[in-house]
């Protein structure tokens, strides 16, 4: 009777909403378990963790292809989005880069500008390399959260996701207060954050770090992150104007490292130069309205207006 099939419909839409549920709870209270046991980079430990970090990558695939993409990416960044960039001298957030491979910007900024790194390691490695280059630059090692320079000291600073390793947004926010602090009137803050909007950057950030690190698909603690309205708020909450802001880096970033690493160890390396352009290729998707969608990073650019 069709009165029957309407409760046998509703019955079973019951049970499975209740598996459902159970299965969510059961994820979640394995995932807080993970959790626990995740490392605390808000501990004294914090700079060891990421000299480790620095030691693991030196033995690891290089990733020269994928290198070199994110490094023409930000290049392009910095070119558009700050007035005589090859002029004016720039803080740049992290040494990462320059640390582990010649695809750097660092080496690519004016002679007078600035490093900056929590690794005592990451900061020494960075400082030998581009010694190498004859480029003269200033290396600090220090917190983000304290940098160690004067009131509206530096005209131009750039920061390619530096700020989305903390574990709290307090902290995010306490290093773009520094950012605003330092930078001088007129100057520019070009800032990349890791995009939430993005559907694989959201998932990440909703599975525990360790789970993802065993798996290899998050080589580094990867942490705290801003919406576009969140990070639009907190730079207008330091007094500083917005001007531009978009999504970058679409290509999907696990297929292509994995694909990356593969022709590495298969010691294939004809195909460099063509991979790099295909992945280049998908920052097409830029022009979209979908590009928060499939973008990994949300790039802004702020200034300090002189009436401040």
């Amino acid at each position: 009777m069709p009165s029957l099939n309407i409760f046998s419909c509703i019955f079973k839409g019951i049970i499975l909403l209740h598996l459902f549920y159970l299965f969510k709870q059961t994820f979640f209270f394995l995932a807080s378990i993970i959790y626990q046991s995740m490392p605390k980079l808000d501990s004294k430990n914090k700079f060891d963790y990421w000299d480790q970090i620095y030691q693991e990558t030196t033995i690891s695939p290089r990733l020269n292809i994928w290198r070199a993409y994110m490094q023409e990416l930000y290049l392009e960044l910095v070119t558009k989005w700050i007035n005589n960039f090859e002029q004016s001298p720039c803080l740049k957030t992290d040494l990462f880069e320059e640390a582990i491979t010649e695809h750097n910007l660092l080496s690519f900024f004016p002679n007078g500008s600035v490093g900056l790194d929590c690794s005592l390691s990451i900061t020494k490695a960075a400082y030998k390399r581009l010694k190498q280059t004859q480029k003269e630059v200033f290396i600090i090692n220090a917190d983000l959260r304290n940098i160690p320079l004067e009131n509206k000291s530096i005209k131009h600073i750039f920061s390619g996701s530096s700020l989305d390793h903390f574990q709290h947004k307090h902290e995010l926010d306490a290093s773009l207060k520094e950012l605003a602090r330092i930078l001088s009137l007129d100057g520019t803050l070009v800032l990349t954050l890791d995009n939430p909007h993005n559907p694989v950057i959201w998932l990440r950030n909703k599975l525990p770090f360790k789970l993802l690190n065993k798996l290899g698909l998050v080589p580094y603690y990867v942490g705290a992150t801003l919406t576009r309205q969140e990070l639009c708020k907190s730079l207008e909450n330091l007094d500083l104007e917005i001007k531009e802001i978009t999504a970058i880096s679409h290509v999907p970033r696990v297929l292509a490292i994995f694909l990356v690493s593969l022709l590495e160890k298969l010691g294939v390396k004809s195909l460099d130069t063509e991979l790099r352009r295909i992945f280049l290729y998908f920052e097409k998707l830029n022009s979209l309205p979908t590009r928060y969608f499939t973008g990994y990073y949300l790039a802004i650019k702020v200034i300090k207006p002189r009436s401040n």
